[in-house]
């Protein structure tokens, strides 16, 4: 669907399947609730972040000014 979206085309169809799924699954839970199964049902995660996080900040250190007859020239 986040292709679709990306590509500017109707993804109608593939929402109100997902919305379809989403049901079918809560039925099936409380299902599972009323037989008395109440273990948590875990589900790995795949999620892949889209940008890297940004790096931490630190503080900038102060530079000394050097009077123009002292500096080395190299």
């Amino acid at each position: 669907m986040h292709e679709q979206i990306n590509r500017d085309e109707g993804c109608t169809f593939v929402a109100q399947e997902i919305i379809r799924m989403r049901t079918v699954m809560s039925e099936l839970v409380q299902e599972r609730t009323k037989l008395g199964d109440t273990t948590p049902i875990v589900v790995a995660s795949i999620f892949i972040p889209r940008r890297l996080p940004a790096p931490p900040r630190g503080r900038i250190p102060k530079r000394r000014l050097v009077p123009g007859a002292a500096r080395v020239n190299g």
